[in-house]
C-alpha cells in the first residue's frame, strides 16, 4: 500500500463539516471513512472485474494488488487499476464496465451525539486559617469507548486535568474563568 497516500488534518479538503469539537472526531469521521473505504473497494473491484474478466466474489487484495483468488499471477496493482479507471490506456478508450474515476465521498450524520463519561476526584488538605489548598491525591476515571490511539486519549485527559488545576477565576461577583478557551489558556 505504499502507493496510497492519506491526507489528514486539512479541513480545507472537505466541503462540509463541523470540526472536531468535544473529541468526537472518531465517532463522526470514523464511520464516514469506513463507508468511503468500502465504496472505494467496491469501485476498485468493479474495475478489476471488468479488466481481469473475473467475478467480483473471486477477487482479493494481496498487498498492493487485486488478484483473482488462487491465481495471484492474474492480477493488477492498485496503480494500474487507478490509471485504467481515470484515463484508460493511452490512445484507447476505457473497457466497458470500468468505472470512470476512482473517487468516493461519504458523510456520516449521527442520530445522536456521542458523549464520553468521566470523573475527577481529589483528596485535599485545606489550611483552615489561610484557606490554602494542597492537592494530596488526584485521580481521573475516563471511559471513551474503544481506544484507537492511547496517546491521544492520555493527552486529552491530562490536558483537561491541567486546565482544571490551573484555571484562574475572576473575583466575586463574576466568578468566571479568566481563560475560558484553550486559546487563552497557557500551560504553566
Amino acid at each position: 500500500m505504499k502507493s496510497v497516500r492519506v491526507a489528514t488534518g486539512d479541513t480545507s479538503r472537505i466541503a462540509f463539516g463541523q470540526g472536531t469539537f468535544a473529541s468526537r472526531i472518531t465517532s463522526t469521521a470514523g464511520p464516514a471513512v469506513l463507508e468511503a473505504g468500502q465504496a472505494m473497494k467496491d469501485l476498485v473491484f468493479a474495475a478489476a472485474t471488468a479488466i481481469l474478466h473475473a467475478d467480483m466474489a473471486d477477487l482479493e487484495f494481496v498487498e498492493n494488488r487485486v488478484c483473482v483468488r488462487g491465481k495471484h499471477d492474474h492480477s493488477l496493482t492498485l496503480q494500474e487499476i487507478a490509471q485504467l479507471s481515470n484515463m484508460g490506456k493511452h490512445g484507447i478508450t476505457m473497457k466497458p464496465g470500468v468505472p470512470a474515476a476512482l473517487e468516493t465521498t461519504s458523510y456520516f450524520t449521527p442520530e445522536r451525539a456521542a458523549y464520553a463519561s468521566g470523573a475527577h476526584a481529589a483528596i485535599v488538605d485545606v489550611d483552615p486559617e489561610t484557606g490554602e489548598v494542597d492537592i494530596v491525591s488526584y485521580v481521573i476515571g475516563h471511559d471513551c469507548g474503544s481506544v484507537i490511539n492511547p496517546q491521544f486519549v492520555d493527552g486529552q485527559v491530562s490536558r483537561r486535568a491541567l486546565a482544571t488545576w490551573t484555571t484562574p477565576f475572576l473575583p466575586p461577583p463574576k466568578c468566571r474563568p479568566w481563560n475560558s478557551t484553550m486559546c487563552t489558556h497557557l500551560a504553566p
